[in-house]
């Protein structure tokens, strides 16, 4: 008998939630399985309906849980939910006073609604657990860790009241040792900042990345205003007044088309450091309070790996864990893992033994078949010495998508939905960067080296931590920054993944193949997507996004694919569709008539197109079956492919 975990909203494609008006809460909707100790599948429903940090309940991957890891719904014994009910119930209230048209339902029943429509079983009968966010956050963290005991910290946005929450772990759970308010919360600042500087939410990882090229002095003093240290590790945070001083005191906020400045630079390398400062001040307290020596980090702040590499030199800790999943994913995992452990105790070391929790790719067979769908846009073959051929094309110049077995359960990639590119040209940075990720040129890149030789090329020394998870930024030894230029941030250091053999074998043959021609058991390895899509999760994902992007080659499976010549031929054959998240709408105003894409989550932006595009996309037709002239045809094969690379329409080969 399973577990049931899930975090995300009640929205779906077809109800009256409307999932923009929840976007900053609710999101990386997730549906977790566990059984009696063990992690059976954990799949972020962004991965499948395509909308990034999607809010909307996670059918498609319940659906997938259940078929990744062969559980029947009727097995389901438990469900377990990420935020408490009353809270829950009175957020979805809170909405509803702004739209008296939306339907005011008990979130209990929403759930156990949506569950069903899922997997076509009424499961409401089933117990039914919704927990307190921050100690589903600990959960995953500590529960995965394979520590004995632990002091857990909790940051992120918010819990139901807290910002932070400090937790005990040990054999009989875990148990909250202080909760720091919301108002305090470091998320949120971190956010205010981010907003400030030009991007949106999520985007706080760029903010991190930025702040290295920045002087930290510049805005020191203007922020460390905003806060103040009180005894007993408490501190105050004046989220209310971050906007309002940052506008006074340095201008206006920056646009996202704006370039990127000294300021904005200065300004986030001190919000990093304010972050860094009040972290630290909070996290040692608590060390000394407890005299605990292992640690675990969970929450969205605990993807600030910046600050989780400053964690490795404290005095006094002897190991460091950060779960792949530290996001609001993870609280799905964790609420499951409490049921399971009130319903079975300990019964391994761990939960979750591998990161490769997610859906599969589908055996040779299924992947050859998707593969020949595509055959008007590709080509394909099957190498006999796989990791050899790709590892000398690597060592090449050649950049390439690599999808393998089951996804990746988190935001990083860690092998198996992977860009990977040779790590030592320092313009194969920006090479991935602007020709294939399409994101700004500043934004550093991830390597991933076997992790006998890790020490070798990285400074590893302080805390013992887990590095498989690229949940750290270390120092590249100075040795080495030369020579793996495209992955060594200016800075000198580098956000590492240290694979061992029997965690990810096909990649470690390629890491080793890789060092024999190019002499370091290293490359750069980047999540495969491009700007607008989640990470890819199918083979018609992969394909997608190789035929959208810079990328030179693609493999899948055992099979290496590459381009046809005809792409604009084949685009014309193939059936054209709206996104799931997505609506055709005519708009009239006292400027005329016009036809637009509407994005239904957030960001709701609003994409004009031709009006014959407009019916084709509503009737999910192709542009060879219209009687157009060749020039009408061309010049609507280009609009399609510009919407095709934001991921506007969807593409069905013919």
């Amino acid at each position: 008998m399973a577990v049931l975990g899930v975090s995300g909203l009640f929205a779906t494609e077809t109800d009256d939630y409307d999932p923009s008006r929840f976007f900053a809460f609710y999101h990386d909707a997730t549906a977790c399985l566990v059984h009696n100790g063990r992690t059976l599948a954990a799949i972020e429903e962004e991965r499948l309906n395509r909308d990034k940090h999607t809010n909307r309940f996670p059918i498609n991957a319940i659906r997938a849980c259940l078929d990744a890891s062969g559980t029947d719904a009727r097995d389901i014994s438990h469900v377990a939910y990420f935020f408490e009910e009353a809270y829950t119930d009175q957020d979805i209230a809170r909405e509803a006073l702004d739209d008296p048209g939306m339907p005011l339902v008990p979130s209990r029943t929403l759930l156990h609604q949506r569950i069903t429509e899922a997997t076509g079983v009424d499961l409401s009968d089933r117990p039914t657990s919704f927990l307190t966010h921050h100690e589903t956050h600990a959960a995953s963290a500590f529960y995965d860790s394979g520590m004995s005991s632990a002091l857990i910290v909790v940051s992120d946005g918010n819990g139901e009241r807290d910002g932070i929450c400090v937790f005990a772990g040990d054999g009989d759970g875990i148990r909250l040792l202080h909760a720091y308010n919301r108002s305090n919360s470091l998320g949120h600042f971190y956010t205010a900042v981010t907003k400030y500087v030009g991007y949106k939410n999520f985007d706080e990882y760029k903010v991190m990345g930025l702040a290295s090229f920045g002087d930290r002095s510049v805005y020191r003093k203007l922020f460390s205003e905003l806060y103040a240290f009180g005894p007993d590790g408490n501190y105050a945070l004046a989220n209310d007044r971050v906007v309002k001083t940052l506008i006074e005191e340095v201008g206006p906020p920056r646009r996202h088309d704006d370039p990127i400045t000294r300021v904005h630079k200065d300004l986030a390398a001190a919000a990093q450091e304010a972050v860094e400062r009040i972290g630290l001040h909070v996290i040692e307290h608590w060390l000394r309070r407890t005299g605990l020596t292992d640690l675990c980090l969970a929450g969205g702040v605990a993807q600030n790996t910046t600050l989780n590499g400053k964690l490795l030199k404290l005095p006094g800790v002897r190991r460091v864990f950060i779960p792949p999943s530290p996001h609001d994913a993870g609280a799905a995992l964790g609420a499951a893992m409490i049921i399971d452990r009130r319903l079975h105790g300990r019964v391994h070391d761990v939960f979750s033994p591998t990161a490769y929790l997610g859906a599969p790719l589908g055996d040779d067979e299924h992947i050859r078949a998707r593969l020949d769908a595509w055959g008007d846009f590709i080509t394909y073959e099957r190498p006999e010495h796989l990791e050899r051929d790709v590892a000398a094309a690597l060592a090449g110049g050649t950049v390439i998508g690599w999808t393998q077995g089951r996804a990746e359960f988190g935001p990083r990639a860690l092998g198996n939905r992977s860009i990977l590119a040779d790590p030592r040209p320092a313009e194969n940075r920006d090479r991935v960067n602007l020709m294939i990720k399409q994101r700004e040129d500043y934004r550093p890149f991830a390597p991933v080296v076997t992790a006998p030789d890790a020490a070798t090329y990285f400074e590893l020394d302080g805390a013992e931590a887990d590095h498989s998870y690229m949940g750290f930024v270390v120092p590249v030894r100075e040795e080495h920054r030369a020579g793996l230029g495209a992955i060594t941030h200016v800075d000198g250091t580098a956000r590492v993944q240290a694979l061992r053999e029997e965690q990810n074998p096909r990649l470690y043959r390629l890491l080793k193949e890789f060092e024999a021609v190019a002499g370091v058991p290293v490359l750069l390895n980047t999540s495969f997507n491009n700007h607008a899509e989640p990470i890819v999760q199918s083979v018609d994902d992969a394909v997608t996004s190789f035929l959208t992007t810079g990328l030179d080659l693609l493999v899948v499976g055992p099979y290496v694919v590459q381009r046809t010549d005809t792409p604009a031929e084949a685009l014309a054959k193939s059936r054209l569709e709206i996104p799931r998240f997505c609506q055709v709408v005519r708009t009239v105003d006292r400027h005329g008539e016009n036809q637009v894409i509407i994005r239904t989550s957030r960001p709701n932006r609003r994409t004009p197109v031709s009006a014959v595009l407009a019916e084709l996309l509503r009737e999910g037709g192709r542009i060879s079956d219209l009687p157009l002239a060749a020039d009408e045809r061309e010049e609507l094969v280009r609009e399609v492919r510009r919407l095709w690379d934001n991921r506007l329409v969807v593409v069905s080969p013919s």
